[in-house]
């Protein structure tokens, strides 16, 4: 089975900016588990890279508001 280089990118930038699958799984409201299957290539919803990357994304915008705030 292939996995998908969308998938490996995203979980270099997850592990670069400190982000786990468990906060992905509770940003995207589904199960660790799951967010393993995809990033594993085992499973491929439609649409997965879109939502998994805008999530991460997310997680790490509000991490760097969070920064700010403290500032």
């Amino acid at each position: 089975m292939n996995i998908p280089q969308w998938t490996g990118l995203l979980v270099g930038k997850m592990h670069n900016n400190g982000v786990s699958k468990k906060q992905l799984a509770a940003q995207l409201g589904i199960t660790g588990e799951y967010v393993s299957m995809v990033l594993a290539g085992k499973c491929r919803p439609k649409g997965a890279q879109q939502r998994f990357e805008a999530a991460v994304n997310n997680i790490i915008s509000e991490r760097g508001a969070e920064n700010e705030e403290e500032k």
